[in-house]
């Protein structure tokens, strides 16, 4: 429990952050030339955004560990049963 969650999702807001700025370059957004700088200000948006939308509330996080593989394939699988479901 923390009331702020800033410095420990800083990893997650900066892979965030990350993703945000390669969405926008493939949507052709022209931004700060400066990737460290875009970066920075993106990470800044997300910050902003959480504080919006928790507040002074404490947040409870959690860390857990699943391989990326194992999630797809579990989506996947779950994918492919409801399909056959339907089927009958």
């Amino acid at each position: 429990m923390t009331r702020d969650p800033d410095t420990l999702l800083a990893k997650v807001d900066e892979a965030s952050a990350v993703g945000r700025l390669m969405l926008k370059g493939l949507m052709s957004q022209r931004g700060a030339a400066d990737f460290q700088t875009a970066l920075a200000s993106e990470v800044e948006e997300i910050k902003a955004e959480r504080k919006k939308e928790v507040g002074a509330q404490a947040v409870l996080l959690f860390q857990t560990y699943l391989s990326l593989t194992t999630f797809i394939s579990g989506v996947v699988l779950g994918l492919l049963k409801n399909k056959h479901r339907s089927n009958f």
